[in-house]
């Protein structure tokens, strides 16, 4: 789906995009949805050794050659950026940017290595944003029916 959002969403080539980058990606989104809504109470730890599994996993698919001790170290760091990014967008405050934009900015220039050019910023702005927003609510929603609390009610 996130390799879709590049080249339709955003209309990159998909050899430009970095799978790893995108591999990230996901998995910030599915610890912060975790982390923010499972009732488990070793959460922090369940979490450790899917995310090792996945980044073996998918290391031999990427165009970039990482050892996997420096992919962990890269994911670390991008999970603590997408984090910050992530949390305005399920909080209560409303800030004076969008912050589905912000992060879809981020999450743009992270793969690609460059920042969007002017149309793309614009695609970003529009529909990247408000798939970027379902493929968070999606994942909430995951975590509360692993928890027996079922998806939140649509208005």
């Amino acid at each position: 789906m996130l390799l879709r959002l590049y080249t339709q969403g955003f209309r990159c080539p998909p050899d430009q995009a970095s799978l790893i980058e995108l591999t990230y990606f996901a998995l910030s989104v599915m610890t912060f949805s975790y982390l923010r809504l499972s009732k488990d109470d070793d959460r922090e730890d369940v979490l450790d050794e899917p995310a090792l599994e996945v980044l073996k996993a998918r290391l031999p698919q990427c165009r970039e050659r990482l050892e996997l001790r420096d992919a962990v170290r890269q994911y670390q760091r991008r999970y603590q950026e997408y984090n910050a990014l992530i949390e305005p967008i399920v909080s209560s405050q409303q800030p004076k940017l969008d912050p589905r934009t912000t992060l879809g900015l981020h999450f743009y220039e992270c793969p690609m290595r460059s920042p969007p050019d002017g149309e793309t910023m614009l695609r970003i702005a529009t529909t990247g944003a408000e798939l970027l927003g379902q493929f968070l609510v999606d994942h909430a929603d995951y975590v509360r029916v692993l928890n027996g609390d079922g998806p939140v009610p649509r208005r």
